[in-house]
């Protein structure tokens, strides 16, 4: 059983607590709850001198907890409050999610650059920063060169300039929504500056924020921006039609397994092909997948989300990388992590084996 990481977090005695432990019992599996209230220990007062201290040295428990116990094969709950404080010091549990889930992508990439795992399904940019500190891992598919984000924002802004001087959500600051946001807004002729670009965290945070109208827009991707449509705010743009240099979610491997596996990797791009296929031309079954994988049920949203999948332009026929997507993707990488700089192109992508079965007549066949 796949290790899960989950975190759960909310007011004082909304139930935190109940329900991280319902749901580690409900694993098949061994699994742990952290409490981040255990680890603060209660309502015990701490002087004001040391209230930074103790925040960060409980928030590198719960880290090294997490870690250790995903390393040992444990499903891990983590329950916290919204905030943390000590000594009149605040901080939001965001700054810890965000944590954990940067903690998670280390894990899984560190498990792909080990040999425990043969591939990993990621974005390209999660690869970068390792293959840049000499990691040797090399992406051989994509899904899509585009940005399937859309920009959604309140029904008062009509056109692009009615963004200036008002509030954008992103997930997090260098994260792809947060350059993803700053390149539209160039694309569209409006200065970055002049916009309040607020970190939030996810999808699902950054649709609550809009809809409670605590920020004016933000970069969100269908099923999430249909329902938003469907409350009201209104799509600006789609970051396709803008020309922004994307590589969607990929097949990462290392090199040594490449050069070991050549047809075991055939075979899963093979079978990752036919699968797209099947989704591409087969509606009904493309819209049961849609709304088993995705817990849907409204049958509007989820036949405009499947008709939005299913367009050439979102799922690729051939699984072709653009190296102008992963050159833009290096060059941003490169403005927090210098070394990426010095990363050269072929020591990220190997098209190789998508070559040899396009060449072969493979993807022609399919959609004949």
């Amino acid at each position: 059983m796949a290790k899960h990481l989950i975190v759960i977090y909310g007011p004082p005695l909304a139930g935190k607590t109940t329900v991280a432990w319902a749901l580690a019992r409900s694993f098949e599996e061994k699994a742990v709850v952290v409490s981040v209230d255990a680890l603060l220990g209660g309502s015990i007062a701490v002087p004001d001198a040391e209230a930074q201290a103790e925040l960060a040295m409980v928030h590198t428990q719960v880290r090294l907890l997490v870690a250790t116990y995903l390393k040992n094969g444990y499903q891990v709950v983590v329950e916290g409050p919204f905030l943390f404080e000590r000594g009149g010091v605040l901080r939001s549990f965001e700054a810890e999610v965000d944590q954990l889930v940067a903690l998670m992508r280390h894990l899984t990439e560190a498990a792909l650059i080990a040999g425990e795992v043969n591939v990993l399904l990621t974005a390209p940019d999660e690869l970068i920063p390792p293959i840049a500190g000499g990691a040797e891992l090399v992406i051989i598919a994509t899904q899509n060169n585009h940005p399937e984000y859309k920009l959604v924002v309140v029904p008062e802004i009509r056109k692009p300039e009615d963004l200036k001087g008002k509030r954008l959500a992103i997930s997090r600051v260098g994260a792809s929504s947060d350059w993803l946001t700053r390149n539209a807004l160039t694309k569209l002729g409006v200065s970055p500056d002049s916009v309040n670009i607020i970190g939030v965290g996810g999808q699902g945070e950054r649709a609550a924020a809009l809809q409670a109208r605590k920020v004016d827009g933000t970069v969100i991707v269908p099923p999430a921006q249909l329902a938003l449509e469907k409350a009201g705010m209104r799509t600006l743009v789609d970051l396709a039609d803008l020309g922004i240099p994307y590589v969607s979610v990929s097949y990462g491997i290392r090199k040594a397994f490449l050069r070991s596996n050549p047809d075991e990797l055939e075979r899963l791009l093979k079978a990752y092909g036919e699968g797209m296929h099947r989704f591409k031309t087969d509606r009904d079954f493309g819209k049961m997948v849609i709304a088993k994988r995705m817990r849907m049920s409204d049958e509007e949203i989820i036949g405009a989300t499947y008709e939005y999948y299913a367009t050439d332009k979102v799922t690729q026929r051939i699984p072709y990388i653009s190296m102008e997507a992963l050159k833009y993707l290096l060059e941003q990488t490169a403005k927090t992590i210098p070394a990426a700089a010095q990363v050269k192109l072929q020591d990220i992508a190997d098209m190789s084996i998508v070559k040899k079965l396009d060449d072969s007549g493979f993807y022609t066949a399919l959609y004949r």
